[in-house]
């Protein structure tokens, strides 16, 4: 359970890292996304359940508050963390890459 949850929050971390890099404006990369919007498309599209939940959660539909954002992206992200690192810890379930050898083989 430690590994799904260090897996999650690795996740959740590189996700918000990434969202801030390809959608804020004080990004250092804003510049060279302008003439680049398919990135930012995606990135907007990968946001929009945390938008809409931000927006019904708030109240105001029109202008969710920017806390509220990034918690719902946060959780989001952690959501999708969390089943990342079930599904990688269920596939490898004793982090080994040696072969188990067979009883009885000399």
């Amino acid at each position: 359970m430690r590994r799904i949850l260090r897996i999650a929050s690795s996740i959740t971390a590189l996700a918000l890292a990434l969202s801030w890099l390809l959608l804020a404006d004080s990004s250092p990369v804003s510049d060279w996304l302008l003439v680049h919007p398919v990135i930012t498309n995606v990135a907007m599209a990968a946001n929009v359940p945390a938008y809409v939940v931000a927006a019904i959660a708030s109240g105001n539909v029109h202008a969710p508050g920017t806390a509220w954002i990034i918690a719902t992206m946060a959780t989001q992200w952690f959501l999708v963390g969390l089943l990342a690192g079930w599904a990688w810890c269920r596939a490898r379930p004793n982090n080994s890459f040696k072969p188990n050898p067979l009883r009885g083989s000399a």
